[in-house]
């Protein structure tokens, strides 16, 4: 297939992904607080999986013990990918855009706490990157992220990850790491 061919295929297939906010004829809203119900459909979910076993593989090398996909952190943290995305922001906190203004309307742990009611003990945002390997690197190379990815308490995660071509940074990328209930 000439390259040509394969980036404009390529092209296609995330820009119908991207779109897909529906589930089961539901359209989240993201001008809101999330009410903890929302189910952002993966875009790239095979992306989040690999990460995770990525991530895994990695901490087993440090004797850590891998983290088990927690559904949960799963929504949530595709939620907040979505909601900078489709809101133009990149924070760790929520926001909304009020009169044409972006504020801050939740903080971190308050939303990821409407997904997940157990303790949720970090969150890594990341953008830019189209793919596991690049995310894993950038958080990889921040101190703070490289520690939330290697925080021995943990033992369950959610990642999200949503393009909008539209937004500053096309893709966005959420992690959230907590202990099971």
């Amino acid at each position: 297939m000439k390259k040509s061919m394969r980036i404009l295929l390529t092209i296609c297939v995330s820009f119908l992904f991207s779109f897909q906010l529906l589930k089961e004829n539901e359209v989240i809203s993201f001008h809101v607080n999330p009410t903890g119900n929302e189910d952002v459909v993966p875009s790239f979910a095979e992306q989040e999986t690999k990460f995770i076993s990525y991530l895994n593989s990695q901490r087993v090398k440090r004797k850590l013990k891998p983290l088990r996909m927690n559904s949960q952190l799963m929504k949530a943290a595709r939620y907040h990918a979505a909601d900078m995305a489709t809101e133009g922001y990149f924070n760790h906190d929520t926001h909304n855009i009020i009169k044409g203004k972006t504020i801050k309307t939740m903080s971190t742990f308050d939303r990821v706490a409407k997904f997940y009611p157990g303790f949720t003990n970090c969150e890594n945002i990341a953008a830019g990157s189209n793919d596991y390997i690049g995310v894993y690197n950038q958080w990889f190379n921040s101190s703070g992220h490289k520690e939330n990815m290697f925080n021995a308490t943990s033992d369950i995660i959610g990642v999200g990850c949503y393009y909008d071509e539209k937004s500053p940074f096309g893709f966005y990328w959420v992690m959230n790491g907590g202990v099971s209930q």
